[in-house]
Order: C-alpha cells, then sequence, then structure tokens
C-alpha cells in the first residue's frame, strides 16, 4: 500500500521537527501555503510521489523591494495586504475578460488577500494571459493553485475563439511548472479540460481540475472561488478528497466538478470525475489517494 494521502491546507512547514532519517511515525508537512501531506510509515528523504520534495521552504513575509520596504500593486484592497508581485505565491488569480465585465477575482482579493499571498493579473489578451502564468511559474517552488476567470467551450478558454488559448496550449504553458499544481477554472465548459488532455501522456503538472462542465453564471464562480480559496487555510484543513463535497454543500445546486489524474481500470491514466472513480479507477477518490497518493511518471 502506498502510504501517501494529499491534504488541502495552508501555513508553515509545521512538522519538519517530528522528521528524522529511517524513522517510523505518522506526521504531517506543510508546503508553505499550499497541499500538505499525512505521511505514514518509513521515510529516508525521499520525495513524494506527486514530486513535492519534503524539504519546502517555508512561504515567507510579503514581497519587499530593494529598501526594504513591502511591495504592492496599485489599486489593491489594502497596503496590508499579502498581494506580491514576486514569484514565491502559492496563488494566481487570473481574470481575462473584457473590461467591462465582472470581475470575480476582485471579490476573492477583498476576502482573502490579507491572510495568504496572492499574485494577482488582470489580463485581456492571449499574450497577456499566457505571459501572466509564465511569469508566476518562472523559479516559483511555490506555485500551487491557479485561477483562471474567462469564458470557455468544448476546446479551450478565452474571451474569443481568435483571443483565446486552446487545452493544448494551456496544457503546453502549465508543464513549466516546478511541482505539481491544482487548476481551478472559473469559465463556461471549462470541465472539458479533463476530456481534452486524457490519456495522459508525460509529463502532467496538474494533479486535478475543478471546473463546469456547462454555460455557467458569474456569480456561481464568485461563490466557488470564495470557497476553494477558504479551504486552503489551515483552520480545518481540507482532504482534496472533501473538497468537492464541501463545495456543493456551500454552494447548493453548483454544477462545479472535480477531475483528478488517476489510473483506470481500463489501463490509461486520465483525469477522472470525482464521482465517476468507484466506477473508473475501483475505488474512491479517498481511497486512491490513501493508497497511491498520485501517478507515478506523470510528473
Amino acid at each position: 500500500m502506498c502510504p501517501w494521502r494529499a491534504e488541502v491546507g495552508v501555513g508553515t512547514f509545521g512538522s519538519w521537527r517530528d522528521w528524522h532519517e529511517g524513522g517510523f511515525r505518522h506526521f504531517g508537512v506543510t508546503f508553505g501555503r499550499g497541499v500538505r501531506w499525512a505521511i505514514d510509515g518509513f521515510v529516508a528523504g525521499m520525495e513524494t510521489s506527486l514530486g513535492r520534495p519534503l524539504h519546502r521552504r517555508k512561504p515567507g513575509p510579503p514581497a519587499t523591494n530593494a529598501n526594504g520596504d513591502k511591495c504592492f500593486v496599485p489599486g489593491t484592497p489594502s497596503e496590508n495586504s499579502m498581494l506580491t508581485t514576486k514569484n514565491d505565491a502559492p496563488i494566481l488569480l487570473l481574470q481575462w475578460v473584457d473590461a467591462k465585465e465582472y470581475k470575480e477575482t476582485h471579490a476573492a482579493l477583498k476576502a482573502f488577500s490579507k491572510e495568504v499571498k496572492i499574485m494577482h493579473a488582470d489580463v485581456q489578451t492571449k499574450a497577456e494571459a499566457i505571459a501572466a502564468v509564465e511569469k508566476w511559474l518562472c523559479n516559483n517552488a511555490n506555485a500551487q493553485f491557479l485561477f483562471i476567470g474567462t469564458h470557455g467551450d468544448d476546446d479551450g478558454l478565452g474571451p474569443t475563439v481568435e483571443n483565446g488559448v486552446t487545452w493544448e496550449e494551456l496544457r503546453s504553458v502549465l508543464k513549466k511548472a516546478a511541482g505539481s499544481i491544482a487548476l481551478w477554472l472559473g469559465a463556461c465548459h471549462s470541465a472539458c479540460a479533463a476530456k481534452a488532455w486524457s490519456p495522459i501522456e508525460g509529463y502532467a503538472r496538474v494533479d486535478y481540475i475543478v471546473g463546469f462542465p456547462v454555460a455557467i453564471k458569474a456569480s456561481e464562480i464568485k461563490k466557488v472561488l470564495l470557497q476553494l480559496l477558504k479551504m486552503t487555510g489551515m483552520d480545518g484543513i481540507t482532504w482534496v478528497d472533501q473538497e468537492l463535497p464541501k463545495l456543493r454543500k456551500a454552494v447548493p445546486h453548483t454544477n462545479v466538478r472535480m477531475h483528478y489524474k488517476a489510473l483506470t481500470t481500463a489501463g490509461p491514466i486520465e483525469y477522472v470525475d470525482f464521482d465517476e472513480f468507484p466506477k473508473r479507477v475501483g475505488m474512491t477518490l479517498k481511497e486512491y489517494l490513501e493508497q497511491c497518493g498520485g501517478v507515478p511518471g506523470t510528473q
């Protein structure tokens, strides 16, 4: 039995003092503000099956400039926020819509920018969107949660077909991530990414996708995004397999879906719908994470 189970969580490098090489124990390790692992069994300086080394650094204080002053993006909710332009933020909120459209990331910044380091990008073109993601990923070992708020269809994301990315183009950009990330898509038909990226061949930096299989309203996207950010907190840890049930409880009648990469009983490694795990994987997502915790060879 593989001894790994993923846990969504946020905080500092909490249990490193419990580590000693060759020990048999159960303890938690929190990688900055992001994914926390509960580990049972023998550990000897190895990396997790999802490629996150156990010696991840602390998230650190808000960004500062050469004079030691805190760096903030003009127009952000508060000068006391932890919004940063440095490439060490665990979360990127990318808003990619017309200037006159509703922007759910602004509500998210207002609610959470004082609690967690967030990089925010408000873009309108394909080039700007790709550049924002690449900037966040560049030399950022702490990159872990990416939200893209835009329009979408079966073929990809973006305000228009001409000013958008195909699913393949987005996957190519995300391959530049230093480690595994979670992808939150606030767009119509964004759950189509799971089908477009399956079966998985080679590197797949995205561990799981949260998206919508149908047309969706901005108001629902905002509610889901706020809940996702809330669940990254360390107060009341949320396991990955608990994330979708909690979303459904907090946002009644939501159409949101989660697809997690897994080895299917049919053979291929695919992004599997949370509700279809028993049928397609032979066990629930919780059981899969407890037994295997990830898919070797797809990082």
